[in-house]
């Protein structure tokens, strides 16, 4: 809902940005206010919880300055993205004239995303707002995750490919200037279609959208007299054919009557070519609605085919599920039967361990007494052949003294 002072002649739109819950909308103003001129900025009002988390809403006014003769104010404001405070973010949207769709990029966000622009789209007829002739530019957030849908998915799955948009990263400053100045563009253009090329105080409400609110500064009263019954400014701005009185051809014409004359056909001139422009221009919201309406027809089938895919890769994930459950219970029956088995191997091993050992130990104590026996006959064995080996030597020796008497006593 466009304001207008005549006294300062100051337009004045607002500019709503919607979304879900944390999803940067309070972020992109308090970097705006950060990163426009102090001089073009005003205060940023901010209401918030302790959790940080805005449950009315931020507003930040923006002077553009001057465009073909009017001076440009802006009006941001946020809605809380808490689904508890709906009625909040009916007041917030009441009169704007421009919308930034926030939508979170991650891929568990998306439910979220198709939430709150279904939520957009109803408030928006509760304020009496067309959601096919408002201004809207849509802001895919927080690019710099690594769990986030691609723009493309995101605009299959939301029926966002007929919006303009644009990819930014709040929390770092990316994209926030432009998305301010994509919308802002868009906002003053529309703004300038439904002025129809009047002065603003001339401007009549364009189909579907609000009445555009004049503020005019008060006049004084008028002198009495014929001139006290002339309409007011914005009455006298848009004539019509009462205000022309028909010649009387019976009547004598007044004083500069072909003049008035001249004057009453330029008015029904001009007012022929304003109702053929709005003719034109009702012809082209018509042709607008009706593709609106086929967007909109499309994007309820795309998004009926993405609840179907949904429900199909639902079910399919709850079978793949109950199938991995059952088998990971089967799994844990088998370990643990496993368990059991290598319990009773390790049970069966330390008692054969330790029946080996008391085998062991029975063999060694009957061999030992053996073993010394066999160690006392070695020794035996030694002595024996130890005097063998004397008495062998002895021997010899003996022959060898008998063999020399033998020899001596023989005859020569």
């Amino acid at each position: 809902m466009v304001l207008y002072n005549a006294a300062t002649k100051e337009l004045t739109a607002k500019i709503v940005y919607y979304g879900p819950g944390l999803c940067g909308k309070t972020t992109n103003l308090q970097l705006l206010h950060d990163r426009l001129d102090p001089k073009t900025v005003g205060n940023l009002v901010t209401l918030s919880t302790q959790s940080d988390r805005t449950i009315y809403f931020d507003l930040l006014p923006v002077e553009l300055g001057e465009i073909k003769g009017y001076r440009i104010r802006f009006q941001l404001a946020t809605v809380p993205g808490q689904t508890a405070f709906n009625e909040t973010r009916k007041v917030v949207l009441r009169g704007a004239d421009g919308i930034v769709f926030v939508a979170d990029s991650r891929w568990e966000m998306l439910p979220r995303n198709l939430e709150s622009w279904e939520n957009l789209k109803d408030n928006l007829r509760a304020n009496g707002l067309s959601f096919e002739t408002i201004p809207i530019v849509v802001q895919y957030n927080k690019r710099d995750l690594e769990d986030i849908l691609s723009v493309e998915a995101m605009q299959e799955a939301l029926g966002f490919s007929s919006y303009p948009s644009v990819e930014a990263v709040a929390s770092a400053g990316r994209g926030i200037t432009e998305t301010f100045k994509l919308v802002s563009r868009l906002t003053f253009v529309d703004l300038l279609r439904r002025l129809q090329g009047r002065k603003p105080e001339e401007a009549a409400s364009a189909p579907d959208r609000p009445e555009l609110i004049l503020v005019s500064p008060p006049k004084p009263a008028p002198a009495a007299g014929p001139e006290s019954a002339r309409p007011s400014a914005v009455e006298d701005s848009a004539p019509s054919l009462a205000e022309t009185p028909s010649p009387n051809p019976q009547e004598p014409a007044p004083a500069g009557g072909p003049d008035r004359l001249g004057a009453a056909e330029a008015r029904i001139a001009a007012i022929e070519e304003r109702l053929a422009r709005d003719a034109g221009e009702s012809r082209r919201l018509a042709e607008s609605a009706a593709e609106a309406a086929e967007r909109l027809a499309a994007a309820e089938n795309r998004i009926e085919e993405y609840e179907a895919a949904r429900r199909t890769a639902q079910r399919a994930a709850e079978a793949a599920l109950a199938s991995l459950s059952a088998r990971t219970e089967k799994l844990y029956q088998e370990i643990a039967a496993i368990a059991r088995q290598v319990e009773a191997l390790e049970t069966g091993l330390q008692v054969k361990t330790a029946q080996g050992r008391r085998e062991a130990e029975d063999i060694r104590s009957q061999i030992a007494p053996l073993l010394e026996a066999r160690a006392e006959k070695e020794t035996s064995d030694r002595r024996v052949l130890s005097e063998l080996d004397r008495l062998r030597e002895s021997l010899a020796d003996s022959l060898a003294e008998i063999s020399d008497r033998l020899r001596n006593v023989a005859p020569r």
